[in-house]
């Protein structure tokens, strides 16, 4: 939840709001996703029947993919968690 106080605090807007964009922005995700594109992503790693990552698996998982491609982004990462 950590993220969502940082995404409100940052665009003034309430936690409700951060939850609500979030999982419209995984369900859409999801929807357009192919399986390869799905399963490069998130591996084996989603419940069946679900058939989703929750907020937290999808946020935590493209987190990690950007910081691991783009490491000079991972000090302004360090420095917005430092923030609050």
């Amino acid at each position: 939840k950590r993220i969502y106080e940082i995404i409100a605090k940052k665009n003034q807007i309430s936690l409700k709001s951060v939850e609500r964009g979030i999982d419209n922005a995984i369900d859409r995700a999801m929807q357009r996703n192919t399986a390869n594109i799905y399963f490069n992503f998130f591996g084996n790693t989603i419940n069946d029947v679900r058939c989703k990552p929750t907020s937290r698996e999808f946020i935590s998982t493209i987190v990690d993919k950007i910081l691991l491609e783009n490491k000079e982004l991972i000090e302004r990462y360090n420095e917005d968690f430092a923030e609050v």
